[in-house]
């Protein structure tokens, strides 16, 4: 049996495999090792064991993974492991315990991982289960190793095939009874319950024409694509949403930038990107120096597809849309956009982006994608749990803490902060985590 040693205890390795990641592409992003690759096209690389048993006090360990090692030292490890069945780890530089879930986008072929560490261990000091909205893969959770009955109480045990049939079973039944329990009944059967429906209200394009047919949310585009991709496991591309298609993208951040890249994957005759704000210089303003957050010019991937596709960049700056036109059947077939400058309130002192007489234009347009940002959580979800919004429409807690005004709620993540990234929804759910902990046992572990 291999053994290794971390921090001080002692694990027995059914199983260890070698770990050397790219980037996954998935819906027009990509996946990789969040805080440990050091840059969009370093590879990552690590170890990944199964725990067969322990000799320490951890709960319910099932698998860890060490990441972040050079490629020589992997191999330098592995030689040792196969020759000594011994390795001591103690002196690595990595953070333990950091909980992280699992996921399996394309049924096992390959194994992206979202983490807050170096280290990532599958632990549950209590029975914790995720109800996220719109779910599409579910997440593998060791916590809920109880739902599989008795005979599965050691998952690393368990084959891949056996624990995806268990989890899919859980799905079925835990999952489809807690969607139909109402707020009193989830209240009353649970101790603590984690708000954590994202931020997903999305602001809307007010114009005339906005209710012509082919103008969608980004959101709700980008997840039918993936969701058609993931029902036929990738067999068919859903080109008939794009495909030969003048596209218009309203928004210039990340969310835009998505929805660029895949129309152009999806077979866009051609793809329009509209931003309000000024186009960011290429290199920092004497105004902006380190340490400070560079403002610069960004071209994410999907810009740079545009550009070898299209043979430029489809971002049009200070520019927004003041009416869609539509045919007779009430389709889209052209916008009206004019540019934009910056103006100063006199009263407020506030600057703003005014449209600039005369500057109108119309484009021709069959889809159009708004990625124009999100107003906050979905209104429902606060008035059914009887919690407050804050002025920025976001879930409101007691000062320093992720607890709401009502003692048994808890929020974490965009519901929390606002529409943010996942490395924020991660460290937010974490420390949500513990606090939910010491609240019901009195202390945590750090």
């Amino acid at each position: 049996m291999v053994k290794v040693l971390v921090n001080g205890d002692l694990f027995e390795i059914s199983k260890v495999e070698e770990i050397v990641e790219n980037r996954v592409p998935f819906n027009g992003t990509n996946i990789r090792l969040v805080q440990i690759a050091k840059d969009s096209k370093q590879a990552v690389s690590g170890l990944h064991f199964q725990v067969k048993n322990t000799e320490c006090n951890v709960f319910a360990i099932g698998e860890f993974t060490i990441g972040n090692l050079p490629t020589a030292k992997v191999k330098e490890i592995m030689k040792q492991l196969l020759s000594d069945g011994y390795y001591d780890f103690s002196d690595c530089d990595f953070q333990p315990m950091m909980f992280v879930e699992k996921y399996k986008f394309d049924e096992g072929k390959s194994k992206p991982y979202f983490c807050a560490g170096s280290l990532i261990q599958f632990y549950a000091p209590n029975d914790v289960f995720n109800y996220p909205a719109n779910t599409i893969v579910p997440p593998v959770n060791i916590a809920a190793q109880d739902e599989f009955g008795d005979e599965k109480d050691d998952l690393s045990d368990m084959s891949d095939e056996e624990l995806r049939q268990a989890i899919y079973e859980l799905e079925d039944t835990t999952m489809l009874r807690l969607g139909q329990m109402s707020r009193e009944e989830l209240e009353k059967e649970y101790d603590r319950v984690i708000l954590c429906g994202g931020a997903s209200h999305p602001r809307d394009i007010h114009v005339p024409g906005r209710d012509a047919k082919g103008i969608w949310f980004a959101v709700d585009f980008l997840g039918t694509v993936t969701k058609q991709l993931l029902d036929t496991n990738f067999e068919k591309v859903p080109y008939e949403l794009a495909k030969g298609k003048n596209v218009l993208v309203i928004g210039g951040g990340d969310t835009g930038n998505d929805c660029v890249g895949t129309s152009i994957r999806l077979g866009a005759a051609s793809v329009t990107q509209l931003e309000m704000m000024p186009k960011a210089p290429e290199c920092r303003a004497a105004s902006n120096p380190w340490p400070e957050w560079p403002k610069v010019l960004k071209t994410d991937y999907g810009q740079e597809e545009a550009i070898d596709v299209f043979g430029h960049d489809p971002r049009i700056y200070q520019t927004t849309v003041t009416e869609f036109k539509k045919k007779k059947d009430g389709t889209v077939c052209s916008a009206v956009l004019v540019s934009l400058e910056p103006k100063k309130d006199e009263k407020t002192g506030r600057l703003s982006m005014v449209p600039i007489e005369g500057t109108q234009k119309e484009i021709p347009v069959d889809l159009v994608l708004i990625a124009a940002g999100f107003l906050g959580s979905e209104g429902y979800v606060a008035e059914s749990f009887g919690v407050k919004l804050n002025a920025r429409t976001n879930v409101e807690t007691v000062n320093g803490s992720y607890r709401t005004g009502k003692e048994k709620i808890f929020t974490a993540g965009d519901m929390h902060r606002g529409q943010s990234l996942v490395v924020w929804a991660i460290a937010e759910g974490r420390e949500a985590a513990k606090e939910v902990d010491k609240s019901l046992m009195g202390y945590t572990y750090e």
